[in-house]
């Protein structure tokens, strides 16, 4: 079930909006567009449906950065990888590495032995996916910086790494330059 961030910093503008039953809805808030669709389906006698989901679906490709997974299921909610794309999804950068310097990167990602298979989280692969631009590869958590090998290789530098990084590890190698 997705659910609305309400309180996320970049709200959008100039109001929320929804559409069902080809009847728009526009509110300044998340819970008033709520309340607005749940007092409309109770006054025209229709099932009361999810409206937070629904809302949250329509939003999801405009504005993903207001919408998230809501599963208790998963085990990855707490694992710090997560926390870290998180952390990046909050504070997007603008600028990314040279093409040539991502290949590279990429390249020592894949042979490295810290990198990891990432456990399984829709909600945070989709994030990831955003924030890379669809351009996500490899997708492996490196068990010593502990991000992200997909989203770290692409900025032209990435935050604070762990220090003492492996031999073979490209921040190793771009730290000495």
């Amino acid at each position: 079930m997705l659910t609305l961030n309400k309180d996320h910093p970049r709200q959008p503008v100039p109001d929320w909006r929804a559409s069902f039953d080809d009847i728009p809805f526009s509110a300044k808030s998340a819970t008033q567009l709520i309340e607005a669709v749940t007092l409309y389906r109770k006054n025209n006698g229709l099932p009361p449906g999810a409206p937070e989901h629904e809302i949250a679906m329509q939003l999801a490709d405009s504005h993903p950065h207001l919408v998230h997974a809501d599963d208790d299921d998963g085990p990855t909610k707490d694992i710090r990888l997560w926390a870290w794309v998180n952390r990046i999804w909050s504070s997007a950068r603008s600028q990314n590495a040279t093409p040539d310097v991502v290949k590279d990167r990429r390249a020592a990602c894949a042979k490295c032995v810290f990198a990891l298979p990432i456990p399984r989280n829709p909600e945070l692969e989709r994030r990831a996916y955003l924030l890379a631009a669809g351009n996500l590869s490899p997708e492996t958590q490196c068990s010593h910086h502990r991000w992200h090998n997909g989203l770290a290789v692409l900025p032209v530098s990435p935050e604070s790494p762990k220090a003492g990084a492996p031999e073979c590890c490209w921040v190793a190698a771009e730290a000495g330059r």
